[in-house]
């Protein structure tokens, strides 16, 4: 079970690449509060969320 969850951490890690996210993000939210700079981010990790979960079981039925 822990080998298996390593291992889709380490894929969706990989496929999202959150450390190259990073610049563009505190270039696009350099005029926001340190408030407003957090409601982004966790705004962008729900639809994030969001999205990889609808993926996941809606995904293959649409293949």
């Amino acid at each position: 079970m822990l080998e298996q969850f390593l291992t889709a951490f380490a894929i969706l890690f990989v496929i999202m690449n959150p450390l190259s996210s990073v610049i563009p993000f505190l270039t696009l939210t350099k005029d926001f509060s340190e408030k407003q700079r957090r409601h982004a981010a966790d705004k962008a990790a729900l639809v994030a969320g969001g999205l990889a979960l609808a993926f996941l079981f809606i995904g293959q039925p649409l293949l």
